[in-house]
């Protein structure tokens, strides 16, 4: 039964998507830039996350459960 009821309801979805109809609707110039700066923003946003979550990410990736004691660079035992 939930099945079925699942289907109806994507079907209706589907239905009520493919009809076209003629939209009365205008979008000024102020729209457009304000999807450009929104997409700018999403990525200085993902950028700064990647920036300050970075060495927890490499390490996810190499697979290193150890913390490194290098945390600013230097080298030990020169």
């Amino acid at each position: 039964m939930n099945v079925w009821i699942a289907l109806m309801f994507y079907l209706i979805m589907v239905l009520f998507f493919l009809d076209v109809s003629r939209a009365e609707a205008y979008l000024d110039p102020g729209t457009g830039s304000m999807l450009v700066q929104g997409l700018l923003a999403a990525i200085a946003a993902a950028g700064v996350s990647l920036g300050v979550f970075w060495k927890r990410i490499k390490a996810f990736f190499r697979g290193s459960s150890r913390r490194k004691t290098e945390d600013n660079g230097e080298a030990h035992g020169d």
